[in-house]
């Protein structure tokens, strides 16, 4: 309740579930990585991340028309969120092995 309050009065910025960032609205928003990143420390989850992450992260904060989904491969279970008009997927590398056979 504590949070919402802060953020109706526009001094912390709520970018995910759980995520909020000091400032407003017109501070430079993180990528999608970086909010990928926290989300899966909190959960005591590793994000492995490699270039093609790094780069589908960067194009879906600067397209902000249209919605996008990107992947992220990560240890123990698969969870997504939302960010912005992006959807974020954590997804367990060990689906990522099956899907391949």
């Amino acid at each position: 309740m504590a949070l919402t309050r802060l953020v109706r009065k526009g001094l912390i910025t709520r970018l995910a579930n759980g995520v909020y960032m000091k400032g407003d609205e017109f501070d430079q928003r993180p990528m999608a990585v970086e909010v990928a990143q926290i989300k899966a420390k909190r959960f005591g989850k590793t994000l492995f991340l490699d270039t093609s992450d790094i780069v589908k992260s960067s194009n879906s904060s600067t397209e902000t028309d249209s919605e996008q989904t990107v992947v992220f491969t990560i240890d123990g279970y698969s969870s997504s969120f939302k960010y912005g008009k992006t959807k974020v997927v954590l997804q367990s590398k060990n689906c990522k092995r099956r899907a391949k056979t």
